[in-house]
């Protein structure tokens, strides 16, 4: 074994019990040292042939620089791609980030001319996506998940059932057109992920390492549930913050067979102890200890000439940020298109008020059914939360909220590096560092202690919400700002 890949006590038992093991898993707390544990188990199983699953393409790449050649490291995505590309030629210029308005159009057989064309493309979209994220064998009317209060709901009509199956049968049309043979449909990445899944393929691997598994889509873990391979499932259930949109916590069903890493060596013991408290509002009796270098904790918000990551609850909360530091050089994780895209309907609802608005382009899903500025009042109002935001910033920026978003779009730089100020989502900063983070004010205020969290009407939203701010708290390697939290918050943190 190289010489890099000392191990702690913790770490040495992760690594027997995975060797030793069909099934293992391993619940490694932020920061400490997951991939360099995964290598040693990749190195005292030479003699296997290994597939690393990482959660997404930077983690992959970087990871191939330090597995041993008996590992191949690929995201599920690229093996459904490779797959599929050998027995499908055109599938490369096939494939989109998302699949547009017309196609859908197209696929399901719908009416341009039809008043309620947007409110159709909206539902068909968010029943297709629980689909393909799903382990069933076809679409059905249970993948259009709606509820009261959301607003497609009031747009489904006396008998929501109905028209829910109805949509179910247009997406059997539509997925029928995506997998046929020589088909000129585009397709976006969930679905060919789903389309190779229900081929029920056989990966040719000894030993599967399966990276933020608390995570994995259920088309995922049906994916490799069905391997006959050895598996390590790897990952921080307080790290779960996909579930809303289907993730599941494959190692749930582990217990016995899993070995823990607590000591995290990305930072020292203030941001690990403020992280803690965290965690235990989760899970009482979770321990995680601080072994990097010493930081510091700071209970005021950052000076304002303080190179640092801001990092946001969510897109409103991103907008908000870029805008305060618009006289910065910023850098925006993953660009500002999504929340710009928001922030243009909600302007556009305000500008056009007391009318519906005539929207051509697909509506933010979030905010289908939504089509009069009464309505998004009327949302936020009960909801509170990001809407509320976008309706703060279209009162404060008006008809120039459009032109304002786009002035930072064009000058942000395209090189984190070269930025003073970076600023991401909770969502996006996952399985990152940086020196200096900084809290956004945006974070909701959860349960302080577990007793409390017990008791609280939907605990789900409340553990994803603790999960965001664990997460967002476990990026700071040096010197993690709070101050822009609630008083709440900073006291569950440790405000004097």
């Amino acid at each position: 074994m190289p010489m890099d890949l000392r191990l702690s006590e913790e770490q040495q038992h992760a690594v027997d019990l995975s060797a030793a093991a069909d099934t293992t898993g391993i619940v490694a707390r932020a920061g400490t040292g997951k991939t360099h544990t995964l290598r040693a188990i990749a190195h005292r199983t030479a003699s296997e042939r290994s597939l690393f699953v990482a959660f997404n393409r930077a983690i992959a790449q970087e990871a191939r620089q330090k597995f041993p050649t008996n590992v191949d490291v690929k995201t599920l995505h690229a093996l459904a791609f490779g797959h599929l590309r050998r027995e499908h030629p055109n599938l490369p210029e096939r494939v989109q980030v998302r699949i547009p308005h017309d196609a859908w159009v197209a696929l399901a057989g719908l009416d341009e001319d039809d008043p309620d064309l947007a409110v159709h493309i909206t539902a068909l979209r968010r029943l297709y996506t629980r689909f393909t994220q799903s382990a069933d064998p076809q679409p059905d009317a249970s993948h259009l998940h709606v509820e009261e209060g959301d607003p497609l709901f009031r747009d489904l009509g006396a008998d929501p059932q109905e028209r829910c199956a109805w949509y179910a049968l247009k997406v059997q049309q539509a997925w029928q057109h995506l997998t046929a043979d020589d088909t000129p449909y585009p397709i976006d990445h969930d679905g060919y992920l789903k389309w190779f899944a229900l081929t029920s393929p056989r990966l040719a691997y000894d030993r599967l390492l399966v990276d933020e598994a608390q995570d994995l889509a259920p088309v995922m873990r049906d994916l490799v549930a069905q391997q006959s391979a050895a598996t390590t499932f790897v990952g921080d259930p307080a790290q779960q913050i996909y579930a809303w949109r289907g993730a599941v916590n494959a190692m749930r069903s582990l217990r016995g067979r899993s070995a823990t890493l607590t000591a995290s060596f990305r930072f020292g013991p203030a941001i690990a102890a403020a992280s803690k408290r965290i965690l235990n509002v989760l899970e009482p009796t979770a321990e995680l200890t601080g072994r990097g270098e010493s930081g510091h904790v700071m209970f005021n918000p950052a000076p304002t000439d303080q190179a640092r990551t801001i990092v946001c609850r969510s897109n409103a909360g991103v907008l908000e940020a870029a805008l305060a530091h618009a006289t910065a050089s910023l850098h925006i994780v993953g660009g500002l298109s999504e929340a710009v895209q928001e922030a243009q309907y909600v302007a556009a609802l305000r500008n056009n008020r007391p009318q519906p608005v005539r929207w051509k382009g697909p509506i933010p899903q979030r905010l289908a059914g939504l089509r009069t500025w009464s309505a998004l009042e009327e949302a936020a109002d009960r909801n509170g939360g990001s809407l509320k935001r976008l309706k703060r910033l279209a009162d404060r920026y008006g008809a120039q909220l459009p032109s304002a978003l786009r002035a930072i779009t064009s000058s942000a730089s395209d090189s984190e590096s070269e930025a003073s100020v970076v600023i991401t989502t909770a969502h996006k900063a996952k399985g990152r560092e940086w020196d200096h983070v900084e809290a956004w004010d945006d974070f909701p205020d959860p349960p302080t202690d577990h007793k409390a969290l017990l008791k609280r009407p939907n605990i789900e939203r409340d553990v994803a919400e603790l999960n965001l701010l664990y997460v967002t708290l476990t990026r700071a390697q040096r010197t993690l700002y709070v101050g822009r939290l609630s008083g709440a918050l900073q006291s569950l943190l440790g405000a004097n």
